[in-house]
């Protein structure tokens, strides 16, 4: 049986700007629309990984939202999203 333990290895930075655009093109139909842009990388560690970022973390993210309401007072909505590979 493995033990699960974890180390601090140091402190994350993360440095980066989100984006927002939302937009009412008819009354019965909305958007959305994002973007995220963020740096992580590790500082101050423990392990000698000073500047190389944390495992699985995304450089961007961008996701686009529809919403369309119908008469009977149904409504749907879908979404399209894209994650980047980590950096």
């Amino acid at each position: 049986m493995q033990d699960a333990t974890y180390t601090p290895t140091g402190k994350v930075h993360s440095q980066g700007i989100e984006l927002e655009a939302r937009n009412q093109l008819t009354p019965r139909l909305s958007t959305v629309a994002s973007y995220t842009l963020n740096h992580l990388c590790y500082k101050e560690t423990v392990d000698g990984n000073d500047g190389h970022t944390p495992y699985v973390t995304p450089n961007s993210l961008a996701s686009f939202w529809g919403h369309y309401r119908f008469d009977a007072g149904i409504s749907v909505g879908a979404v399209v999203r894209y994650i980047s590979n980590s950096g």
